[in-house]
Protein backbone atom coordinates (compact mmCIF):
# COMPACT_ATOMS: atom_id res chain seq x y z
CA UNK A 1 0.00 0.00 0.00
CA UNK A 2 2.68 2.65 1.15
CA UNK A 3 4.20 1.63 -2.64
CA UNK A 4 1.20 2.28 -4.05
CA UNK A 5 0.65 5.83 -2.42
CA UNK A 6 4.64 6.79 -3.39
CA UNK A 7 4.11 6.08 -6.82
CA UNK A 8 0.88 8.00 -6.88
CA UNK A 9 2.65 11.49 -5.02
CA UNK A 10 5.85 11.27 -6.95
CA UNK A 11 3.58 10.53 -10.43
CA UNK A 12 1.71 14.06 -9.13
CA UNK A 13 5.34 15.92 -8.28
CA UNK A 14 6.08 15.08 -11.87
CA UNK A 15 3.07 16.38 -13.51
CA UNK A 16 3.21 19.79 -11.55
CA UNK A 17 6.51 20.29 -12.67
CA UNK A 18 6.09 19.97 -16.44
CA UNK A 19 6.89 23.07 -18.26
CA UNK A 20 6.01 22.99 -22.04
CA UNK A 21 5.88 25.79 -24.77
CA UNK A 22 3.47 28.29 -24.27
CA UNK A 23 0.91 28.51 -26.74
CA UNK A 24 -0.32 31.11 -29.54
CA UNK A 25 -2.11 34.29 -28.32
CA UNK A 26 -5.86 33.98 -28.37
CA UNK A 27 -7.82 36.93 -30.47
CA UNK A 28 -8.29 39.80 -28.60
CA UNK A 29 -11.89 40.55 -27.94
CA UNK A 30 -14.60 38.76 -25.72
CA UNK A 31 -12.95 35.29 -25.39
CA UNK A 32 -12.15 35.50 -29.35
CA UNK A 33 -16.00 36.50 -30.10
CA UNK A 34 -16.22 39.04 -32.56
CA UNK A 35 -19.04 41.48 -33.66
CA UNK A 36 -19.33 43.51 -36.79
CA UNK A 37 -21.34 46.79 -36.85
CA UNK A 38 -22.05 49.32 -39.26
CA UNK A 39 -24.27 52.38 -40.26
CA UNK A 40 -25.22 52.66 -43.96
CA UNK A 41 -26.40 56.24 -45.16
CA UNK A 42 -28.30 57.49 -47.54
CA UNK A 43 -30.03 54.31 -48.52
CA UNK A 44 -32.77 54.90 -51.19
CA UNK A 45 -35.52 52.52 -51.73
CA UNK A 46 -36.55 50.91 -55.14
CA UNK A 47 -40.56 50.29 -55.29
CA UNK A 48 -41.49 47.02 -57.05
CA UNK A 49 -44.89 47.16 -58.46
CA UNK A 50 -45.52 43.70 -58.77
CA UNK A 51 -44.90 42.73 -54.86
CA UNK A 52 -46.19 46.06 -54.10
CA UNK A 53 -42.91 46.48 -51.92
CA UNK A 54 -39.99 48.79 -52.09
CA UNK A 55 -36.40 47.28 -51.31
CA UNK A 56 -32.98 48.13 -50.53
CA UNK A 57 -30.42 44.91 -50.84
CA UNK A 58 -27.25 45.07 -49.75
CA UNK A 59 -23.91 42.72 -50.22
CA UNK A 60 -22.62 42.54 -46.41
CA UNK A 61 -19.83 41.71 -47.51
CA UNK A 62 -19.02 44.88 -49.14
CA UNK A 63 -19.45 46.75 -45.72
CA UNK A 64 -17.20 44.68 -43.61
CA UNK A 65 -13.60 43.79 -43.43
CA UNK A 66 -14.39 40.37 -41.18
CA UNK A 67 -15.43 37.00 -42.52
CA UNK A 68 -19.25 36.51 -42.13
CA UNK A 69 -20.30 32.98 -41.09
CA UNK A 70 -23.88 31.51 -42.54
CA UNK A 71 -24.28 30.70 -39.14
CA UNK A 72 -23.72 34.02 -37.94
CA UNK A 73 -26.72 36.18 -36.93
CA UNK A 74 -27.88 39.83 -38.09
CA UNK A 75 -29.92 42.38 -36.25
CA UNK A 76 -30.55 45.57 -38.76
CA UNK A 77 -31.84 48.68 -37.09
CA UNK A 78 -33.83 51.29 -38.62
CA UNK A 79 -32.71 55.54 -37.63
CA UNK A 80 -35.82 57.89 -37.73
CA UNK A 81 -38.77 59.43 -35.63
CA UNK A 82 -39.96 57.87 -32.70
CA UNK A 83 -42.32 58.78 -29.88
CA UNK A 84 -40.64 59.22 -26.12
CA UNK A 85 -42.83 58.30 -23.51
CA UNK A 86 -44.50 61.79 -23.45
CA UNK A 87 -45.39 61.66 -26.82
CA UNK A 88 -42.79 63.72 -28.18
CA UNK A 89 -40.92 62.85 -31.41
CA UNK A 90 -37.58 61.98 -31.12
CA UNK A 91 -34.68 61.03 -33.62
CA UNK A 92 -33.67 57.31 -32.49
CA UNK A 93 -32.83 53.30 -33.51
CA UNK A 94 -35.28 50.58 -33.73
CA UNK A 95 -35.35 47.30 -34.70
CA UNK A 96 -36.04 45.59 -37.38
CA UNK A 97 -39.46 44.24 -37.97
CA UNK A 98 -40.97 47.61 -37.24
CA UNK A 99 -44.30 48.50 -38.02
CA UNK A 100 -44.85 52.30 -39.03
CA UNK A 101 -47.85 54.15 -39.87
CA UNK A 102 -48.08 57.07 -42.85
CA UNK A 103 -49.86 60.50 -42.52
CA UNK A 104 -52.72 58.77 -43.09
CA UNK A 105 -52.70 56.23 -39.89
CA UNK A 106 -51.88 53.71 -42.71
CA UNK A 107 -49.46 50.58 -41.21
CA UNK A 108 -46.46 49.40 -43.14
CA UNK A 109 -43.85 47.25 -42.26
CA UNK A 110 -40.02 47.75 -42.25
CA UNK A 111 -38.54 43.95 -42.52
CA UNK A 112 -35.74 41.44 -44.03
CA UNK A 113 -34.62 38.64 -45.54
CA UNK A 114 -30.71 37.67 -44.71
CA UNK A 115 -28.51 34.87 -46.64
CA UNK A 116 -24.81 34.30 -45.52
CA UNK A 117 -23.69 37.27 -47.69
CA UNK A 118 -26.91 39.42 -48.78
CA UNK A 119 -29.62 41.03 -47.02
CA UNK A 120 -32.16 42.79 -48.08
CA UNK A 121 -34.55 45.58 -46.27
CA UNK A 122 -37.92 45.88 -47.71
CA UNK A 123 -40.94 48.10 -47.23
CA UNK A 124 -44.64 46.04 -47.39
CA UNK A 125 -48.04 46.58 -46.51
CA UNK A 126 -51.85 45.17 -47.31
CA UNK A 127 -52.63 48.66 -48.99
CA UNK A 128 -51.25 50.36 -52.49
CA UNK A 129 -47.84 51.58 -51.21
CA UNK A 130 -46.72 53.16 -54.32
CA UNK A 131 -47.38 56.53 -53.20
CA UNK A 132 -45.91 56.41 -49.95
CA UNK A 133 -44.19 59.23 -48.96
CA UNK A 134 -40.39 59.79 -49.67
CA UNK A 135 -39.11 59.85 -46.13
CA UNK A 136 -40.26 56.32 -45.31
CA UNK A 137 -38.20 55.18 -48.80
CA UNK A 138 -35.63 57.43 -49.54
CA UNK A 139 -32.15 58.92 -47.72
CA UNK A 140 -33.00 56.04 -44.72
CA UNK A 141 -29.84 55.09 -42.55
CA UNK A 142 -29.59 51.85 -41.02
CA UNK A 143 -27.14 49.54 -38.49
CA UNK A 144 -26.36 45.95 -39.31
CA UNK A 145 -24.94 44.14 -36.57
CA UNK A 146 -23.77 40.97 -37.00
CA UNK A 147 -23.78 38.91 -33.79
CA UNK A 148 -21.19 35.50 -33.90
CA UNK A 149 -22.47 32.10 -33.86
CA UNK A 150 -21.09 31.66 -30.80
CA UNK A 151 -21.64 35.06 -29.05
CA UNK A 152 -24.11 34.41 -25.66
CA UNK A 153 -26.19 37.24 -24.74
CA UNK A 154 -26.67 38.16 -21.29
CA UNK A 155 -29.63 37.40 -19.54
CA UNK A 156 -32.26 39.64 -19.77
CA UNK A 157 -30.15 41.56 -23.25
CA UNK A 158 -33.00 43.82 -24.90
CA UNK A 159 -32.40 43.35 -28.52
CA UNK A 160 -34.12 46.22 -29.12
CA UNK A 161 -31.75 48.97 -27.30
CA UNK A 162 -29.02 48.99 -29.39
CA UNK A 163 -27.10 50.29 -27.11
CA UNK A 164 -27.09 47.30 -24.82
CA UNK A 165 -26.61 44.95 -27.87
CA UNK A 166 -23.25 47.16 -28.66
CA UNK A 167 -21.96 47.24 -25.07
CA UNK A 168 -22.41 43.19 -24.56
CA UNK A 169 -20.19 42.99 -28.14
CA UNK A 170 -17.60 45.41 -26.38
CA UNK A 171 -18.07 47.74 -30.25
CA UNK A 172 -15.93 50.74 -29.47
CA UNK A 173 -16.53 52.16 -33.25
CA UNK A 174 -18.97 52.14 -35.65
CA UNK A 175 -17.91 52.05 -39.70
CA UNK A 176 -20.71 54.85 -41.35
CA UNK A 177 -20.62 54.15 -44.95
CA UNK A 178 -22.30 56.39 -47.49
CA UNK A 179 -24.62 55.04 -50.40
CA UNK A 180 -23.60 56.84 -53.84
Amino acid sequence: MKKILALVLVSALVFVSCEGDQGPPGQDGLDGIQGQVFEVEGVDFVYESEFNLYSAPFALEEYTSFEILEQDALLIYRYGDLRDVEGNIVNGWELLPLTAYDGEGRSFEYGFSHAELDAEVRITSEFDISDLESGYTQDQIFRFVILPNDWAPEAGLNKNNIEEVLNSLNIQSINKISMP
